[in-house]
């Protein structure tokens, strides 16, 4: 295996030669991303759009501390019980969840539940959610999830899949990433569409601005 794996290769490098020409100009640009992304006004209101295309809904907060009342009202809205499974990140530890009237806990892999996580990134090109098992919000709070809620740094908004990429690897290729877009779907069965076949039920980001603290 490992003979024929370098002959392979060994021919490859004769086909290519010492010096491979450099790529044209119209093959760099089929390497950017799409027009679209390039020349957005606003990466934000395209990660928004293209979220909503993938059926999720978003919200905004422009303080962290606001988030404990901003989720107690949404899951109001939605006739959901105020009891909410929190990833262990310890920017939240202070926020007042109790005050807020949240019911807040750690995840019961045996209950589903709506549960609260953050993300590494979000893609304005495909909104998508940049899930790693790096840091304490991972992908299986959005696999264990019956609403997952995202709350995601406006900051953290990249335009493509390449600037995730280079977010996921900026302190160290994690273990596993995850990429997110929407809730969970299938239309395997009977060409249906079900939603919740291998995570989330429902899927909505708050996006909210730098972390205040004190």
């Amino acid at each position: 295996m490992s003979r024929a794996r370098d002959d392979i290769l060994a021919g490859l490098r004769a086909r290519l030669g010492a010096a491979a020409p450099l790529a044209t100009e119209g093959e760099r640009a089929r390497l950017l991303p799409p027009s679209f992304v390039r020349e957005a006004p606003d990466l934000t209101a395209l990660f928004a759009h293209k979220l909503s295309l993938a059926m999720a809904s978003l919200s905004r907060i422009e303080d962290w501390r606001d988030l404990p009342a901003h989720i107690a009202a949404l899951l109001k809205e939605r006739s959901l019980p105020p009891r909410l499974a929190i990833a262990p990140e310890p920017a939240w530890a202070a926020l007042d969840w109790l005050g807020a009237g949240l019911e807040a806990g750690a995840l019961d892999p045996l209950a589903p539940a709506t549960v609260l996580s953050g993300a590494l990134a979000g893609i304005a090109e495909t909104g998508s959610l940049v899930l790693t098992t790096a840091g304490a919000s991972r992908p299986l709070h959005n696999l264990l999830a019956e609403l997952h809620i995202v709350a995601l740094d406006a900051a953290r908004i990249v335009p493509d899949l390449e600037g995730a990429w280079r977010a996921a690897t900026a302190a160290g290729v994690p273990r596993g990433t995850v990429l997110v877009t929407g809730p969970s779907r299938t239309g395997d069965i009977e060409m249906s569409l079900e939603l919740g076949a291998h995570g989330a039920v429902a899927l909505h980001v708050v996006l909210a601005g730098p972390l205040v603290n004190g």
